[in-house]
């Protein structure tokens, strides 16, 4: 799969020219993958509507629909449509019951919808198959002590569902050195986090 700073240097054309090729004979190909990363693209290009109806059409694939469900409630939870992103989640998770990323935004979605108790199950569930997920520990109020840039994919996690906040609140909490993070990452916490939090 393309890099998320290559598909944003490329653009949409390249996907859009798969999808054309692949759609020629049959408006409903077998696979899936030229739909998500385009909607991929358009998301980081901040064009979610436009992301939104690419990310449908990628669940028609069964190997892309869990997935595609998946980047479809990010955008429901950006938009705080609560009960399209539970919906959205829990398709995704018929595919992928292990969905880890997927069940920890089901929790942030059950706490808006004021189903605390269903979170909290869910979450120590999770625990429960993968008792290293640092973003279920999170949400169970547990101080970071993973690496930083362990921290800085969960906070991308939260950032691309509306969780700035949240996202914020990790970082600061999170214990860095100068050596934890590649040079890089810098730009993506600059990015997709600060500018962010500084015009709330």
């Amino acid at each position: 799969m393309a890099s998320a700073s290559g598909r944003i240097q490329r653009g949409p054309k390249p996907f859009r020219k798969a999808i054309e090729r692949i759609t020629r004979r049959n408006p409903n190909p077998h696979n899936g993958e030229a739909f998500y990363n385009l909607g991929l693209t358009l998301r980081c290009l901040e064009r979610h509507d436009e992301a939104y109806d690419v990310f449908y059409k990628a669940t028609w694939n069964q190997s892309w629909a869990g997935a595609g469900y998946h980047a479809l409630a990010e955008i429901d939870c950006l938009r705080q449509d609560w009960i399209a992103a539970l919906d959205h989640l829990d398709r995704s998770l018929r595919f992928d019951t292990d969905h880890l990323r997927a069940r920890n935004l089901k929790v942030l979605v059950l706490r808006k919808l004021g189903q605390g108790s269903e979170a909290e199950l869910l979450r120590r569930d999770t625990l429960g198959l993968d008792p290293l997920d640092w973003w279920a520990r999170h949400l169970g109020r547990e101080k970071p002590g993973c690496d930083l840039q362990t921290a800085l994919d969960m906070a991308h996690d939260y950032a691309r569902s509306g969780f700035f906040g949240e996202g914020v609140e990790l970082l600061k909490a999170a214990a860095a050195t100068s050596s934890d993070l590649p040079d890089q990452s810098w730009g993506a916490i600059r990015w997709s986090i600060i500018p962010v939090a500084g015009s709330s």
